[in-house]
């Protein structure tokens, strides 16, 4: 004879059931003949009947346990009685160490909730505190929204921890989606003020797609546009490309709305799953949406770049409407610091002469000059040229080396010749150097020979000795003839900025 334990005291006793069964193996034995009794015996009768064709059998938890599988364990929990799944669990409570136990215990409470969703939900709510059950409760409700969205959802929010009800709303929605993603997704995208996090969301949207795209895809149009909203598209794209490229393009033709189009060609052509760049810039470049159009040919040829250089180069040099994408120089010059000097050199080579090819220069001068490669970065600026692009790489580069190293900086002015080269780094490292000693700083600045590059480093220096000391900098305004009335006014009405935040100089007469 076998006691059934009303579930929620049966649930109490988990946690020390598990200890129990580890110390008894005959008392998990009699459990796991007792919950697999009535199926096992379906099995062999069905099997054994005159006439009857031959049926599957059922395993045992002991073998679920051990090797998992959705559908049979689906199909031994529908097998058995609510007793016999308590008497299950009770079991699996004393291997729940083991990845196959741990599936097989949620397929039992989802089965349990299917039929007493009260009962399963109290059983789970009276375990010890843990992930495990956040989880169990996330299955539970789960079903219940199935049929009632509404109650699952208030059971949720009905936790008195934050955190609790985030993360059971989390797996609710997680298993809800598998089975019913267009229900569970439409749901969310109706109540926003839901908790749940853009990275969960996108994840309901990439099961979506494993089941159907277009339905999943026309959803992530629905959601609220944003960075989650990108993101929710991009996580359907990618599957359905992997899927089936072609029918994701033809659908992307069947868009008549100008911004639900552009979204989605974005997240088209930024997916890493396609494996041609140039069917992934042809669609990018139907894009109707001027900053999402930039930002997709952007991403392409950024990707694009860290595999084929010369290629890039190649296409960029023959498609003159791309040297006109606002930002793509900066996009791209940040990606070339990854490659090797080689590798610069022969994407460069393809690109003609203009403010493009100079903004990819300039770019991968300051990223080199970020990462403390300052002879690198030396080298490329000889071979730039001038620019005001050029001029902002080279005052940078003063201010980054000067920062690393004074004397090594202070030693590359000494060798330079006069120029306007020579001017721009020394405005550079006078703003270091004002860090450190003002005044000489001031005398620094006021050395160099271009009235309007001198112009600007004295008031970088001025703008620094402000901060730090206002006073003394202002004494010092006063009481220097070599600076006007005027500029004085308009230097003590300088706002207040931080000390990170350098003017450029502008160069007067090049030499």
């Amino acid at each position: 004879m076998r006691f059934i334990l009303p579930p929620v005291f049966l649930f109490v006793g988990l946690a020390a059931g598990y200890h129990l069964g580890q110390r008894s193996p005959s008392s998990t034995a009699g459990a796991q003949s007792s919950s697999t009794a009535k199926a096992a015996q379906s099995a062999s009768s069905t099997a054994s009947a005159p006439g009857a064709t031959s049926a599957p059998s059922v395993p045992t938890l002991a073998e679920l346990s051990d090797d998992y599988s959705s559908k049979r364990g689906r199909r031994l929990a529908e097998s058995l009685s609510v007793p016999e799944i308590i008497e299950g669990l009770k079991f699996l409570a004393g291997r729940n160490k083991d990845t196959g136990a741990s599936s097989m215990r949620y397929t039992l409470i989802s089965e349990w909730a299917k039929r007493d969703s009260k009962a399963a939900w109290e059983a789970v709510m009276a375990m010890p505190e843990s992930a495990d059950k956040l989880r169990l409760l996330g299955v539970v409700a789960a079903e219940v929204a199935r049929k009632q969205p509404d109650a699952a959802v208030a059971m949720a929010m009905g936790l008195k921890q934050s955190g609790q009800r985030t993360a059971v709303l989390k797996g609710l929605f997680e298993n809800w989606s598998r089975t019913d993603p267009n229900a569970a997704i439409s749901h969310l995208i109706a109540h926003p003020e839901l908790p749940i996090d853009g990275t969960s969301l996108s994840s309901l949207f990439s099961n979506a797609a494993s089941k159907d795209p277009r339905v999943a895809a026309d959803l992530a149009l629905r959601a609220p546009q944003g960075s989650y909203g990108d993101l929710n598209m991009s996580s359907v794209m990618s599957r359905w490309i992997a899927d089936d490229m072609k029918s994701a393009l033809a659908w992307l033709d069947t868009l008549t709305d100008p911004m639900q189009q552009s979204r989605a060609r974005k997240a088209f052509a930024s997916s890493p799953g396609v494996s041609d760049p140039t069917v992934a810039l042809q669609v990018a470049e139907k894009i109707a949406v001027a900053d999402l159009r930039s930002e997709a040919m952007r991403s392409v040829l950024r990707n694009w770049l860290a595999n084929d250089p010369l290629a890039v180069g190649k296409y960029i040099g023959s498609h003159g409407e791309l040297q006109k994408v606002r930002g793509l120089d900066i996009w791209l010059g940040g990606a070339m610091d990854k490659l090797t000097a080689q590798e610069q050199n022969l994407f460069l080579n393809q690109l003609p002469e203009g403010e493009m090819k100079e903004g990819i220069v300039g770019g991968l001068v300051r990223n080199t000059t970020a990462k403390g490669n300052y002879q690198q970065a030396i080298a490329i600026l000889n071979e730039m040229p001038d620019s005001r692009d050029r001029d902002r790489s080279l005052h940078d580069l003063a201010i980054k080396w000067g920062k690393a190293d004074t004397k090594a900086v202070s030693a590359w002015i000494e060798q330079q010749p006069d120029s306007t080269d020579r001017d721009l780094i020394v405005a550079g490292y006078s703003h270091v150097v004002a860090g450190l000693d003002p005044k000489a700083a001031v005398k620094l600045a006021e050395s160099i020979p271009d009235a309007k590059i001198r112009s600007s480093a004295v008031r970088n220096v001025f703008n620094r000795w402000r901060v730090a000391n206002e006073a003394e900098a202002k004494a010092w305004l006063q009481q220097t003839p070599s600076i006007s009335a005027a500029e004085k006014q308009l230097m003590e009405r300088m706002p207040f900025i931080s000390t990170d935040i350098v003017l450029t100089p502008t160069v007067g007469n090049r030499r």
